[in-house]
């Protein structure tokens, strides 16, 4: 974010990370936002996430979150989560996200999928054991073997 520092007077570069005057060193925290740092965090994070870094783009979402509670923050990684296979912690960042907020049903929607292919998996499972299970001992499969005999 360009500013104008406090006590030099000249323009400066500031951002969450880095709250100083690049000049002469003043801090100057107190004119970053919430909304800036969250902006800024999610940005940083996303960018991380789209080269592959997912561990460190939750790093950012996690420094993000220390400045700022945000729905947008705990969205995305819970969506990171997920990708990682990581669903206690996918649930959580869902979890965090207050009811009342419009994201809350796209996290629950996330978790909905997830439970859906879990579903599908077990199912499949199960076919395959009840497949199994209603097999004669001894049966011949389909290519010609006995599958039942040690070799």
């Amino acid at each position: 974010m360009q500013t104008t520092c406090l006590y030099c007077g000249l323009p400066t570069k500031i951002t969450p990370d880095k709250p100083r005057c690049t000049e002469c060193g003043g801090d100057l925290e107190a004119l970053i936002t919430p909304n800036y740092a969250v902006d800024f965090y999610y940005q940083r994070a996303q960018e991380q996430a789209m080269q592959g870094d997912a561990k460190q783009a939750l790093s950012t979402i996690r420094q993000g979150l220390n400045e700022s509670d945000s729905s947008d923050l705990h969205l995305l990684a819970a969506i990171l989560h997920q990708r990682m296979g990581e669903h206690d912690q996918m649930r959580a960042h869902v979890a965090a996200i207050p009811i009342a907020d419009a994201l809350r049903s796209e996290g629950e929607w996330l978790l909905r999928s997830h439970q859906a292919r879990q579903a599908g998996s077990r199912r499949r499972v199960q076919t395959h054991n009840d497949a199994l299970a209603m097999t004669p001992f001894g049966q011949i499969s389909k290519d010609g073997k006995d599958g039942n005999r040690k070799k």
